[in-house]
């Protein structure tokens, strides 16, 4: 378990402008695995700061959250928290930008997760949603971390002319923090 990641949430745009080129490094990293976050090699120039400037629009109106995980010189985790304008469905977060530095992979995960969990539940999330393209590392993760299929769509997404089903999981804010707190300091559970 690798403790030298300190893990923030940002929620105010201040804080969003300070880490925003550190974090589009590290989204634009994941063109390069196949596009699972939904970034291609056209993730660049223009289309970056299109896309940065969107993320500062939506925390700016209270519906984005970003987890983000730092070491001493450089982001290496990232999640983005969105919640729905809906009034009715507050209860709910969906897990978007999923991303973790390859060199970090294997030795993070749970400690982030605990990290959102706890999180989610500060902020009255019960329930914690994402969907992921199917029979990827990350799909499989997911299901490992213990998110259930709720629903199948066949053709989620496109990348370079092929078709690929995603699923859309789910798993309570409660659960998932009790099957990853022990990776967490006591001092955060307080």
């Amino acid at each position: 378990m690798e403790r030298n990641v300190e893990f923030f949430l940002i929620d105010c745009c201040d804080t969003y402008r300070a880490h925003r080129a550190n974090l589009m490094i590290l989204l634009a990293m994941s063109a390069q695995d196949e596009a699972v976050l939904g970034f291609d090699d056209r993730f660049i120039g223009s289309n970056v700061s299109r896309y940065a400037d969107s993320l500062e629009h939506e925390i700016a109106l209270g519906t984005l959250q970003l987890v983000l995980g730092r070491t001493s010189d450089q982001l290496v985790f990232c999640c983005m928290l969105k919640r729905s304008h809906q009034q009715t469905a507050q209860h709910i977060c969906d897990l978007q930008k999923g991303f973790i530095h390859p060199e970090h992979r294997g030795k993070i995960l749970k400690r982030s997760l605990a990290y959102i969990a706890q999180v989610c539940i500060e902020n009255g999330v019960e329930l914690i949603t994402l969907d992921v393209r199917a029979n990827t590392r990350a799909h499989k993760t997911w299901v490992m971390c213990g998110f259930e299929t709720y629903g199948v769509l066949p053709d989620y997404s496109r990348y370079q002319g092929i078709s690929y089903e995603g699923h859309f999981m789910k798993q309570s804010a409660y659960d998932l923090l009790q099957r990853f707190k022990l990776y967490i300091s006591e001092d955060f559970l307080s």
